[in-house]
């Protein structure tokens, strides 16, 4: 097939621009990968540490709120009747509009005011959140299904003191 020199000298000028394009073209492949790769890992690492902030700021301002409602003058002056109570965590309910409710439980740790009305007179003086509520100021329980309020729940915690 290649017994003439014309078709000789097309193969072998066929293969000197082939070869090095391929090559250069393989170069070129793996270069543009590698810089994609690098600015998406650098994208997603700038993507992760601004949720990092905004999560942090938000569970600051979670805490903020449970601090600020536990030391609430009217709630820690002992004074309200229960429905005063429950109108001053609806005020609160209000003003904060990421919670979809609040309770307050006694020393005991049954509910004494419920915004849902779901659990008055329950005992959660065994729950997790209510005990770590009494040891530290302001905490988080873990997400979980609640069988009281019969819904996936996060509790976020304070004691009021009066």
């Amino acid at each position: 097939m290649f017994k003439t020199l014309r078709s000789r000298l097309l193969l072998f000028f066929l293969l000197i621009t082939l070869v090095p394009l391929a090559i250069v073209s393989y170069l070129s492949y793996q270069t543009q990968k590698q810089d994609l790769t690098a600015q998406i890992d650098k994208t997603l690492f700038v993507y992760a540490d601004g949720l990092a902030v905004a999560i942090k700021d938000m569970i600051q301002e979670r805490v903020t709120d449970a601090k600020q409602f536990a030391s609430n003058p009217l709630i820690t002056s002992g004074k309200l009747t229960m429905d005063e109570i429950q109108a001053e965590m609806q005020r609160f309910l209000d003003v904060h509009e990421i919670y979809d409710g609040a309770i307050m439980l006694n020393s005991e740790g049954v509910v004494i005011s419920d915004t849902d009305e779901l659990v008055v007179g329950k005992d959660f003086s065994d729950r997790q959140w209510y005990i770590d509520a009494l040891k530290e100021e302001v905490n988080f329980s873990d997400i979980y299904f609640s069988p009281a309020a019969h819904r996936i729940i996060l509790s976020l915690g304070a004691a009021v003191s009066d």
